[in-house]
Order: structure tokens, then C-alpha cells, then sequence
């Protein structure tokens, strides 16, 4: 995609990538009050310029996404990144993956998949900027949000998006099939 096609980020996301950590820690601490229903209203002046606050499913995306863009403020705005490959990038560092064994991170991700409602997805999505910032892997968060925007009308290929990118063929073994697959083509010349 050249820079010339690229798309506009929506004024919310501008918004929240324009705060400074270190200037700006009044508001990110009451953006991360939008985590708990207890404190949820802390946040509200600051969501009530890019979204209802009395319709509950827009609410809620705009508070979680703000919530844990307060949490980890690290933005990857690589092309195709998506909730996906940030729990893959988990899953790698955590070295849990090499070994082949069932890791956190993939019962994360599972429990990610079965979320029928933008509001299951939503209640863990602070959980999982604690889980990157931990590990400095940055969230793409404009593909988050328009991704949680869509769910309702698309949460099947959503899923089925960042499955791809959880489940990626690693690039060692891309290397290996494609090795293997100029020595079938050898193979099959000399028959």
C-alpha cells in the first residue's frame, strides 16, 4: 500500500496516539479507569467527543480500546497486523511455542475465538495490553478498532483473520516447504 492510498486512521485512534505518556498522565490514568465498571466514569469526559456514551456496545469498544492504549501505548502499524499476530509474538517470546506445548497464550487466544459478543472480546482486551506491554509487543491499535467496530456484521472472518496470523506457518518451515518443494520439482524432471 503506498502512502498515497493509505487511509486516514479514525480521529479517535489519532487521538489516543497523539497523548504523550509523559504529559498526558491525567488523562491515561483516567482512560485506564475505563477497565473497571466501578471507575468506568472517569473516562467518559474524555470517550464523549468520539462516541455515544449512552449506546453501551460503542461505549464499551471505546473504553476498552482506550483502556489498554493506556496500559501500552505502543502502536504497530505494520500492514495486516491484528490481534492475532500480537498473541503470536506473545506466544514466540514466551519460548512456550518451540517446545510445542500448550502455552497461556494459546488458551488466551482460544478463549479470544469463542467470544460471540464484541462485549466478551472487549472484557479482555486490557488483559492482553498488560500481557504485550510485558513482553514490548506493540498492539495495531486501528486494526483493533475497526475490527471490534465490524464484529457484530463480521465476526466470523474476523476470527478467522487473526487465526491466520496466530497460527502463521513460521518462516523457518515456509523455507523448509519451499526447499523441499524445489526438490520434488527436480525429482519429478529426472522420472
Amino acid at each position: 500500500m503506498t502512502e498515497q492510498t493509505k487511509r486516514e486512521p479514525p480521529l479517535f485512534i489519532r487521538y489516543l496516539l497523539s497523548l504523550n505518556p509523559e504529559e498526558d498522565r491525567g488523562i491515561l490514568a483516567a482512560l485506564r479507569k475505563g477497565a473497571s465498571p466501578a471507575t468506568e466514569s472517569y473516562a467518559w469526559p474524555h470517550l464523549g467527543t468520539f462516541c455515544h456514551l449512552d449506546k453501551e456496545q460503542e461505549k464499551t469498544i471505546f473504553q476498552a480500546i482506550a483502556a489498554a492504549y493506556a496500559i501500552h501505548p505502543e502502536n504497530d502499524d505494520t500492514e495486516f497486523a491484528n490481534l492475532g499476530s500480537v498473541v503470536c509474538k506473545l506466544a514466540n517470546l514466551s519460548g512456550e511455542r518451540e517446545n510445542n506445548v500448550c502455552s497461556t497464550f494459546d488458551a488466551f487466544f482460544r478463549r479470544l475465538l469463542t467470544c460471540c459478543t464484541v462485549q466478551e472480546v472487549c472484557e479482555r482486551i486490557p488483559r492482553l495490553a498488560l500481557m504485550a506491554k510485558a513482553k514490548e509487543v506493540p498492539i495495531p491499535w486501528e486494526s483493533l478498532f475497526w475490527d471490534l467496530k465490524k464484529w457484530d456484521t463480521d465476526h466470523d472472518r474476523i476470527k478467522q483473520r487473526w487465526a491466520a496470523k496466530y497460527w502463521q506457518v513460521p518462516e523457518k518451515l515456509e523455507n523448509l516447504s519451499e526447499d523441499s518443494s524445489d526438490n520434488s520439482t527436480e525429482e519429478e524432471e529426472e522420472l
